[in-house]
């Protein structure tokens, strides 16, 4: 085999040549002269020339013998074989050594830039490797039409072995110390995750702590497809799982600010979250029927082991830290969070459930993530972190102010609510009625059950910067919306 560049020094057990001969030198196969083909077989598509002893058709010409077809004894029973499918075995038979050839030329090749202390480069260094996608194509530069018949074999009987020899080689750098490994003691970046891409945040993650190899994903196609690296090694949603269990990444060590961290950890969780509702059949979350997966009531089917391997994978909080899902979460909007500012470190982040709605508000997904959605009781719980302790008294019969506190002209200070919070209180009291029912009543019942969780709290704003208490709420006038100034509606 020759191709590349280099002066064609040093033994090898292999009896192959290192020259430079320039682009136009790939692509020639020799046997031992030049063939001469208007059909280019898979032989004359890899990305140097090859020399060896091929048998050729005895049609006349320089053509190569087929790779398949005409292995059909003369006799039609176990007899010996016709001459022409004698000289196509012999050919696959030679395919053999020409992947223990071309894996030198490409181990020779990285050598020496290795010895030289010459970083790898991408782009130069697998233009020597070949690829499906690259160079078995349907049609050449040139116009001529690629043959698709000996593919099979030739990817079989002399690519698949030669990456299996490459794969058990120190060939493959590492993005984050520039140490050569083998391909099965690094990891590998999954498809749609690159260094530029929409995850770059999270590829630059991994690259960094962990052993993740800089290499080109035609490259790592033809790893896969050959067997040549562990499952375990390809960076997928369940391998970043199990990683990221052990391994969390900090805002201290990974970003310059806190935005950057986020963005980071979110797309880290979207990445571990990708299968979540790729559903191989029939692995469905609570048994095989749609109805018990989720989907039979409008659900999207959800991947059951993807769920419950997410226990433990780190979630960003609306608080600027990391919680493990599997610990009790609250899932709530923007603005229902801000009800109760000291549990933000339970909620999940506003921006998480922007990227994962589908996951976050599927029940079945809530169940096995013990997620929460934020409800009226646990407002009612915690609502004495919001507002003073003091204001929660039973009014008494005759006693006019004990129905009501002032505001002290201060809302919004240390202690007291804002107009804000009022605002997004009755919003989230009012919202609590509105799947309840179709009909009217059925909508106004559910807030009337729910106001009786703060019957004695002062939260009805009226003039004169006094909180009424809910339960007398009875006692406050409300004027008809067009007598009140226009700038004082809201």
């Amino acid at each position: 085999i020759i191709a590349g560049e280099g002066d064609g020094e040093g033994e090898s057990d292999y009896e192959t040549e290192t020259v430079h001969r320039g682009a136009s030198a790939t692509g020639v196969v020799y046997a031992p002269l030049p063939l001469v083909n208007t059909e280019l077989t898979a032989l004359q598509q890899f990305p140097f020339e090859i020399m060896a002893h091929f048998a050729l058709e005895r049609a006349g010409g320089r053509r190569l013998e087929r790779l398949v077809g005409g292995q059909v004894s003369t006799s039609g029973g176990s007899g010996p074989l016709d001459p022409a499918s004698l000289r196509a075995n012999w050919n696959r038979e030679l395919l053999t050594c020409l992947s223990q050839a071309a894996a030198h030329l490409i181990i020779d090749a990285c050598s020496r830039q290795m010895k030289a202390n010459q970083k790898l480069d991408q782009e130069e260094t697998y233009a020597l490797w070949p690829t499906s996608g690259k160079h078995f194509v349907s049609e050449g530069a040139d116009g001529r039409k690629r043959s698709a018949d000996d593919l099979g074999v030739v990817k079989e009987r002399m690519l698949q072995p030669m990456y299996k020899i490459l794969a058990d080689k120190a060939l493959f750098q590492m993005h984050s110390t520039g140490q050569y490994v083998k391909a099965n003691e690094g990891f590998f970046m999954s498809t749609g995750m690159a260094t530029t891409g929409s995850n770059q945040r999270a590829a630059a993650f991994l690259s960094k702590h962990f052993p993740v190899v800089n290499t080109p994903e035609d490259v790592k196609s033809e790893l896969v497809s050959s067997n040549a690296i562990a499952e375990s090694r390809q960076l997928s949603a369940q391998t970043l799982r199990r990683l990221l269990r052990s391994h969390w990444p900090t805002a201290e060590a990974d970003a310059a600010d806190k935005v950057e961290a986020l963005k980071c950890a979110v797309e880290l969780l979207c990445c571990c979250a990708a299968d979540v509702f790729t559903v191989p059949a029939p692995c469905l979350l609570g048994g095989t029927s749609r109805e018990e997966d989720g989907a039979g009531d409008g659900q999207p089917q959800l991947y059951a082991p993807a769920i419950k391997d997410l226990n433990g994978v780190p979630c960003p909080t609306s608080g600027g830290t990391l919680a493990a899902l599997g610990t009790e979460l609250l899932v709530a909007n923007f603005r229902d969070q801000n009800l109760l500012p000291s549990l933000s470190r339970s909620f999940v982040h506003p921006t998480v459930l922007h990227h994962l709605p589908e996951l976050f508000s599927h029940p079945r997904a809530q169940q096995g993530l013990r997620l929460k959605e934020f409800s009226p009781t646990i407002l009612a719980k915690h609502i004495n972190s919001v507002l003073p302790t003091v204001w929660n008294e039973a009014p008494q019969p005759g006693i006019p102010n004990s129905y009501y506190v002032t505001w002290e002209g201060a809302p919004g200070r240390a202690g007291t609510p804002s107009f804000e919070w009022l605002d997004s209180f009755w919003a989230f009291i009012t919202s609590q009625g509105r799947t309840s029912g179709s009909e009217g009543e059925q909508e106004r019942e559910e807030p009337m059950r729910t106001l009786q969780l703060f019957s004695l709290w002062p939260l009805v704003p009226t003039s004169g910067s006094r909180l009424v208490r809910i339960a007398a709420r009875n006692m406050v006038f409300i004027p008809p919306e067009t007598t009140i100034p226009r700038g004082e509606r809201a």
